[in-house]
């Protein structure tokens, strides 16, 4: 059955006012507030809607930050000032999904991913069509599949089961291969839908710009292979995952120090103001918290070590980064300079928990976002979990070992800076920890869903929360605490598909069932 799609007819109009680029492939090019309507006939039309990437490099995705067990909150937490946590934010950290079907966060990722891939298509509809050299068609081409590609990796890791023999014949996602209004939203295997990935993943591949240009808001070839030691880790093919995170680091491999690229910015703020024992603090920020947007976001886009500009956004009234008690002890607070400069002490009192004062730290990057894309510190990470688990798990610590020098205070001892490993097992556990501390609101939740659905048992991941029962209306904070789990299997894994887009459906997009 073939309908129109509310959601693609309002990301046309968006899309339209796109058009009015002419010659600009910068970033952030000003974006006009008109165009609708206009035909597509440049090549520089086409780059210019691909240049404004703010549009599109924010990811709205609750589940990385939520589910995972890096973000916790206490019912402590919780009584400092209960305004501060939404009801679906806390049902969504809980995997209570039968409160989600209108959650907010819910269709703003799903309206958003889709909203990107619109944007590819757009651009893969017209591309034949429009002036310009054959080599700059190509390369275009391949920048609209590797935008595709990770926007439906996104979708599917969170709105459908994990991939696995068992699941591939389980409900994937609608695809969309056309900007048609018309196009059938029935949703396809999971299998199917992996496969349309691949194949996106795989034109990718061709693209030809290194990283190195540091046009990070555009494709290149560090960003394709990126995604594709992702796209394979999570399949278990580790020798192809490690060959693109090889592929990947050859084009650019530069990290950031922490010992020489970070420093701090203190604030000062009131804490118990209405009583007689106020006073004033200094609160320790990462330079990076106030660098976000305006004439900064370029740098974002360019950060050391990154190779798209991507980022996990957490904002809008959703709380904080909550590093979860088992995050914190995750760390060496002594040496590791990862909860030195991204642990912020006392970050609560940015949330209203000032009066009276309850102190409890926040994970910062960017303001309300944290660089998701694939970068060198995950490459190292893949390609040793990948070395990891085809054996060779010796080699595979060097290469861990390679990330934490960089991470860890220069004054580290040698025994606590590198870590070794007796047997496969060990090691894997060991790189899986690393990459909670490096990569804890952005790949945690990917790397839960992959090792609690593979055929491998040792690396199962124990998801378990304690916090008050909760329904639609909010938590039950008079009856008793309740026990959460998330165990290997469950259908929670996969949250709803927004209820509009059911609705709009007709029957034709179905819904997850539990």
């Amino acid at each position: 059955m073939k309908l129109k799609n509310i959601l693609f007819w309002k990301l046309g109009v968006l899309v339209g006012s796109l058009l009015l680029f002419s010659s600009c492939d910068d970033y952030l090019d000003e974006q006009p507030s008109k165009g609708s309507g206009i035909p597509i006939s440049t090549y520089e039309q086409l780059s210019g809607i691909l240049s404004h990437y703010s549009s599109f490099n924010s990811e709205t995705n609750m589940e990385l930050i939520l589910a995972g067990d890096s973000y916790e909150v206490s019912t402590e937490l919780y009584q400092a000032n209960p305004g501060q946590f939404k009801d679906d934010v806390l049902s969504q950290s809980l995997w209570e999904v039968e409160n989600l079907y209108n959650s907010y966060s819910n269709q703003a990722l799903w309206e958003g991913e889709f909203g990107t891939v619109y944007t590819a298509n757009l651009v893969l509809t017209n591309v034949g069509n429009v002036s310009g050299t054959t080599d700059q068609k190509e390369e275009m081409k391949a920048e609209a599949h590797l935008m595709r590609a990770y926007s439906y990796f996104s979708l599917a890791n969170t709105y459908c089961l994990p991939y696995n023999d068992k699941n591939k014949n389980e409900m994937g996602l609608p695809i969309k291969k056309s900007t048609s209004y018309e196009e059938d939203l029935s949703r396809v295997s999971l299998e199917t839908t992996y496969q349309f990935i691949e194949e996106d993943i795989q034109e990718a591949l061709k693209l030809k710009m290194s990283a190195t240009a540091k046009r990070n808001w555009r494709g290149n070839v560090a960003a394709a292979n990126g995604l594709a030691a992702r796209f394979y880790l999570l399949k278990g093919d580790y020798t192809k995952a490690m060959t693109h995170a090889n592929t990947a680091l050859a084009d650019y491999s530069e990290l950031v120090d922490y010992n020489t690229d970070m420093s701090f910015e203190s604030y000062e703020v009131i804490i118990n103001s209405s009583s007689d024992n106020y006073e004033y603090i200094s609160i320790d920020y990462p330079y990076t918290w106030d660098i976000n947007t305006g004439a900064d976001a370029l740098l974002v886009a360019n950060y050391k070590g990154n190779y798209y500009d991507r980022g996990v956004y957490n904002g809008g009234g959703d709380g904080w980064f909550i590093p979860s008690a088992k995050l914190l002890a995750l760390y060496d607070q002594t040496y590791d300079l990862r909860y030195k400069y991204h642990i912020v002490e006392d970050f609560s009192y940015e949330y209203g928990m000032d009066d009276p004062s309850y102190s409890y730290p926040g994970y910062v990057q960017w303001s309300y976002k944290i660089s998701s894309s694939p970068c060198s510190a995950e490459m190292l990470l893949i390609k040793a979990e990948c070395l990891a688990r085809l054996g060779n798990f010796t080699e595979a610590m060097n290469v861990v070992n390679q990330l934490r020098v960089t991470r860890y205070s220069t004054e580290t001892p040698a025994n606590v800076l590198n870590l070794t490993a007796a047997s496969k097992q060990e090691a894997v556990k060991l790189i899986l920890d690393e990459r909670q501390r490096e990569m804890p609101f952005t790949q945690r939740w990917f790397d839960i869903r992959r090792c609690n659905s593979n055929s491998d048992s040792f690396d199962n991941i124990v998801l378990e929360k304690r916090f008050y029962p909760v329904n639609k209306l909010g938590p039950l904070t008079n009856d008793p605490i309740k026990t959460y789990r998330l165990e290997p299997g469950s259908r929670r894994y996969a949250v709803p598909i927004p209820s509009d887009d059911i609705a709009a459906g007709r029957g034709v997009i179905k819904q997850n069932t539990y």
